[in-house]
């Protein structure tokens, strides 16, 4: 891409696609902020911070079934689905669950495809 500012040409960095197979993802969340990256295990190229969706900051991840579930803790409440095969992005489909308000879950274990378990914090 050429890009020509005040007289001067500029020329950008080609784009490099982010691999699907062969990843580490990398979830990172503290009591301010939460990101994701994903390291190429082959090339060890780091994709940083990722995630336009984002990630709130108290969140976990677990990988299942080919994607990337991410638990979001209180105040929000949800499960975010990170589909590798679109770039860790979030499916148009499906790609959000909202639990109750206040529930603050903790983890998912998954059964099967159809079936997860979801812990919540001070909940039977």
């Amino acid at each position: 891409m050429r890009l020509t500012v005040s007289g001067e040409t500029v020329v950008s960095a080609p784009a490099i696609v982010l691999p699907t197979t062969n990843v580490a993802f990398v979830l990172t969340s503290n009591v301010s902020t939460g990101s994701y990256s994903v390291v190429d295990l082959t090339s060890r190229y780091v994709f940083k911070d990722i995630g336009l969706e984002g990630v709130q900051s108290d969140a976990m991840a677990r990988f299942f079934n080919g994607r990337v579930y991410v638990v979001h803790r209180a105040p929000v409440d949800s499960i975010q689905i990170l589909d590798p095969q679109q770039g860790f992005t979030i499916p148009t489909t499906h790609g959000q669950l909202s639990l109750d308000s206040g529930s603050n879950p903790q983890d998912i274990a998954f059964v099967h495809a159809n079936k997860a378990y979801v812990s919540l914090l001070a909940s039977a």
